[in-house]
């Protein structure tokens, strides 16, 4: 796997688009750590960003749920970033914190619990089984990796990248975001080298519903999608989803997933005709447009997947050669080049990479995309 610190330059440039090289000095201004966006989105119910959402390191959106007394925290990553999710949350609210919902293993959604832990020291960790799982049973290790890693040797890939693209007249949105990073990588290491080990102390299977007033709050798990233990919360009487990695605008992380059960994930997702749907990464939606079309594209990878399979393809480079990415690229980028160059890297090769390994494991192959109608 790759490690976290690439990780979050494929994500960021993933979520890169047009218009951002005007104003890039004031994108990349600032502490990087903070949170630039609070919204309600319903009584009692605030989301937290930090904008632009692809700086270096990539920042969970979390989600605050205000009771009549107390608060339930969904996600947050890094240690700094979590320390300002505090400070905001105080702001909010002196209800105490009494549950943390982690949506999955991955660093930029948990490395602040021992964060939360001080600030609220009942408050209960939760998180899928499978989460826990990874969490306990060693993924975690690129952390303290990362953290005795070398700034110089950290910063190298960027530096690398930024050379090239100055040199061949590369796109100014690029050459500002490497820049950036290369400049951050010390104040990412040294967040990393401060982080503390917290797993969940509880998990769940398939649904664990918290009862607070008159709110219900549903922690479900529809089946393995970005990862493994992919749990979302649904808030019924508001009409709200927040999904945790399931979904990430405006282009998805396809590193180790499950490409032959997430469409089903996405599809339960959208029967529960919510109003709202809060992201793991990226703009708040208010339809059910894009995680239909992430369905339908996950559906047209894994059968074509399946076919090029079939066909003789033996790794996932040849799978990913063999798929129709016209017919499903520009949903996702439209006719940005950044948008398109982070398709292919955060989505396109990775992806491939899970459908084939998936497929070699014993998923079985069906056509899925007579039901999903046309791709565009």
């Amino acid at each position: 796997m790759m490690t976290l610190v690439l990780a979050v330059w494929g994500a960021a440039l993933a979520q890169a688009g047009p218009g951002t090289a005007p104003d890039a000095a004031a994108l990349y201004a600032g502490d990087r750590f903070a949170l630039t966006s609070v919204e309600e989105i319903a009584p009692g119910i605030h989301v937290m960003r930090r904008d632009p959402s692809w700086r270096l390191p990539v920042l969970a959106n979390t989600t605050l749920i205000v009771n009549e007394h107390d608060a339930v925290l969904i996600d947050g990553g890094f240690p700094s970033h979590a320390e300002n999710i505090v400070a905001e949350v105080r702001r909010i609210t002196d209800k105490p914190v009494s549950a943390i919902v982690t949506t999955h293993w991955h660093g930029d959604h948990n490395m602040g619990h021992f964060v939360f832990r001080d600030a609220w020291p009942d408050a209960q960790i939760i998180a899928h089984e499978a989460t826990r799982h990874e969490m306990v049973s060693g993924r975690m290790d690129y952390v303290p990796r990362t953290a005795g890693t070398p700034v110089d040797e950290l910063a190298a890939p960027a530096l690398r990248t930024l050379e090239e693209l100055e040199a061949s007249g590369g796109a100014p949105e690029l050459i500002a975001y490497f820049r950036d990073a290369a400049a951050g990588m010390e104040a990412v290491r040294a967040d990393y080298a401060r982080w503390q080990f917290v797993p969940a102390d509880e998990t769940f299977a398939e649904r664990l519903v918290l009862h607070r007033g008159e709110r219900r709050i549903e922690i479900l798990f529809s089946g393995p999608a970005n990862t493994e233990g992919d749990a979302y919360v649904w808030l019924p009487q508001e009409r709200i989803v927040i999904t945790g990695d399931i979904v990430v605008r405006p282009t998805p992380y396809g590193f180790g997933s499950f490409t032959a059960s997430w469409a089903g994930v996405l599809r339960e997702i959208n029967a529960l005709d919510y109003a709202i749907l809060v992201p793991g990464h990226g703009d708040i939606q208010y339809d059910e447009s894009y995680a239909d079309r992430l369905a339908r594209t996950l559906d047209h990878v894994f059968e074509q997947a399946c076919a090029a399979i079939a066909a003789g393809a033996a790794d996932g480079p040849a799978v990913e050669a063999a798929i129709d990415w016209e017919a499903v690229e520009s949903g996702f980028t439209g006719d940005d080049p950044v948008l398109a160059r982070l398709f292919e890297v955060w989505f396109k090769r990775p992806i491939s990479v899970s459908a084939f390994n998936e497929i070699e494991a014993g998923a079985p192959c069906e056509v899925r995309e007579s039901e999903a109608g046309p791709l565009q």
